[in-house]
C-alpha cells in the first residue's frame, strides 16, 4: 500500500494500522510517501492509520478517517481460445463491471476483456 502524505520521517518508528489488526512495519520512500504491505484479511473495509508506532495520535472532527478496502483476490483456473481468435478465461473472483485486460503477448499487446460473470471473463 502506497500512503500519500506529510511529513513521514526515515528517523522515527513508523508503521501502518489496518483497522484493529495491529502495527505493521513499512519503508519510509520519502517525506510525502510512506509504503507497507496489508495484512491478510476478509473482504471489506478498515481504517487505514500512519504513525509512530504505540504513538498513533488521536483523530481530530477535522481529518476523516482514511480508509482501505480489501478484495478477494481473482484466480485464474483455464484460459481457453476460440475459433474467432477471441479467449475465454475461467476462474473465480470476477467482478462484473469491472475493466478488465488481457496481455496476448508482445505483438498483440493489452486488449480489453468483458467479465460475463464472477467465474467467467471474456
Amino acid at each position: 500500500v502506497v500512503v500519500a502524505g506529510y511529513f513521514f520521517s526515515e528517523m522515527h518508528d513508523m508503521h501502518c494500522r489496518f483497522g484493529t489488526v495491529g502495527y505493521v512495519a513499512g519503508a519510509w520512500i520519502a517525506d510525502d510517501e510512506y509504503r507497507c504491505v496489508a495484512p491478510a484479511r476478509a473482504p471489506g473495509f478498515v481504517i487505514l492509520d500512519v504513525g509512530i508506532k504505540g504513538d498513533f495520535a488521536p483523530r481530530t472532527p477535522l481529518a476523516p478517517p482514511t480508509t482501505y478496502q480489501y478484495t478477494t483476490t481473482p484466480e485464474l483456473t483455464t484460459v481457453t481460445g476460440n475459433a474467432d481468435g477471441t479467449v475465454t478465461i475461467i476462474g473465480t473472483g470476477f467482478t462484473p463491471g469491472d475493466k478488465v485486460y488481457c496481455s496476448l503477448g508482445p505483438a498483440l499487446g493489452f486488449v480489453p476483456g468483458t467479465v460475463v460473470d464472477s467465474n467467467t471473463i471474456s
